[in-house]
């Protein structure tokens, strides 16, 4: 274990120590990575989510037309994942990060430019591209250069920043949106983000980021993690947890509001961005909560699951019983909040997987909870578009009836309701990495302790 002398260290948090000398090169490029996830995330709320009304009007386009444009960016998200996770593992995540963050930018640029809605499609299509690359390989990145026991609460770190885009997508967007116009915000929102690639790869040249891989990942380890059958529970209860999650913040949610309880664009973002904002904050302490409950992960798990299920009963009954905005409001926060210990289950993957597959385990995980966003977004939209006959028009916009949104939040009491069960076949392992353990135990009994993968 390495000993890091007192005069080159500075205490961030509780028991994280992040160093001011050898490592600080590092932390900056890790926070100039952090700042393309921002703008990942604030392309992934902001489209259709904020911006749902302006763009069905200005294209003229159905409820489903609208939510395809985040299915569109999820399916090519998701579909990646995979990929991004061998490629980080096997080719290093800095030059992931470089790939990703070229289409990233190209995308964000010319989305704003377009004037039809296959030219829409197609930005979105490259801005899910480059947003793809972005979180795998950065955990890959926070694995090859600092200690395990750092993991946590740096990946709490990343969400707060990357959320932090997503928070930016939500009332700050739309009230820009209002004043500028939606073509104007987004196109500035694209300049600012090739500047952060820019100075991005100005740090990674500098440090030779792209050189200091070592392969690890190859198809005999993939092979082995995909045999891991206490992986799957984790796979299950956060895809469905973070699809119910994602598909009101990023798709209907801001719309639903609007609808139903007839709140103004703002009023609406207000909420949306006070979910986003209980998750951001939940994401710091979700990287050290598990100290503090002797580091055990399943409860978490289950209690993130049953947290969904409350939130989803309490937008199906408010709807049914024609409830005050204040009680939608509790149920937004409550599923804000009980998405944050994701970062638990985040953790949990990592401890079961081989090392050698750190980012490909978390890649499938991560693959799995969006294409739950993406299927949940284009079923939220053919629900809107089957009771479009009983929908009006307002003010040049779609409003659609109760019964829609009943329809919509009885499905994800019933998704929830199947998190719930799943979760309690998830595995516990009280942060230890389950190689150590094994290893560990190899020599208590006296056998060749089993080979591990550096990282």
């Amino acid at each position: 274990m390495i000993v890091i002398p007192e005069t080159s260290r500075v205490r961030v948090f509780d028991g994280l120590y992040i160093w001011t000398r050898s490592k600080r090169m590092e932390l900056v490029v890790f926070a100039s990575m952090a700042g393309l996830y921002f703008f990942a995330n604030f392309q992934r709320v902001g489209v259709p989510g904020t911006i749902f009304n302006e763009v069905q009007s200005e294209f003229a386009a159905s409820a489903s037309a609208v939510t395809a444009l985040a299915a569109v960016f999820l399916y090519v998200y998701a579909g990646m994942q995979v990929f991004v996770g061998a490629g980080a593992d096997r080719f290093g995540p800095a030059k992931m990060v470089l790939t990703g963050g070229a289409f990233l930018a190209t995308g964000s640029i010319l989305f704003p430019l377009c004037r039809t809605l296959p030219q829409v499609y197609a930005c979105r299509a490259v801005v899910g591209l480059g947003a793809s690359f972005m979180y795998i390989s950065i955990i890959r990145q926070i694995v090859n250069t600092f200690e395990p026991r750092y993991f946590p609460p740096l990946l709490g770190m990343l969400l707060v920043v990357g959320y932090s885009g997503g928070l930016a997508a939500t009332a700050p967007l739309a009230l820009a949106v209002k004043g500028q116009g939606w073509r104007e915000v987004f196109g500035a929102a694209g300049i600012a983000c090739a500047v952060v690639y820019l100075v991005m790869l100005a740090l990674v040249m500098r440090t030779g980021s792209t050189k200091s891989h070592r392969a690890t990942f190859s198809l005999a380890a993939a092979k082995e993690l995909v045999r891991k059958r206490e992986i799957y529970p984790i796979m299950v209860t956060g895809a469905i947890n973070f699809g119910i999650y994602y598909v009101l913040q990023m798709t209907v949610g801001k719309k639903f509001l609007e609808d139903f309880l007839g709140m103004s664009s703002g009023g609406a973002a207000l909420v949306t961005g006070a979910m986003l904002l209980v998750v951001t904050v939940g994401y710091v302490a979700g990287g050290f909560l598990p100290k503090l409950a002797g580091e055990r992960r399943k409860p978490f798990v289950i209690t993130a699951s049953a947290g969904v299920l409350a939130a989803s009963l309490l937008l199906f009954l408010g709807v049914a019983a024609g409830m005050p905005p204040w009680w939608f409001a509790m149920a937004y926060v409550l599923l804000g909040a009980t998405n944050s210990p994701a970062i638990v289950g985040t953790t949990l993957l990592k401890e079961v997987s081989p090392s050698a597959t750190s980012a490909f385990s978390i890649s499938l995980l991560n693959a799995a909870c969006y294409v739950a966003v993406a299927a949940a977004s284009t079923a939220a939209g053919l629900v809107l578009d089957a009771f479009k006959e009983g929908a009006r028009e307002v003010g040049g916009h779609t409003v659609y009836p109760r019964a829609a949104y009943q329809a919509m939040f009885a499905g994800m009491a019933a998704l929830a309701l199947v998190s719930v069960f799943v979760s309690f076949f998830a595995p516990e392992t009280r942060g230890v990495q389950r190689e150590e353990e094994a290893a560990g135990e190899a020599l208590r009994q006296g056998r060749k302790a089993p080979l591990r993968e550096d990282n």
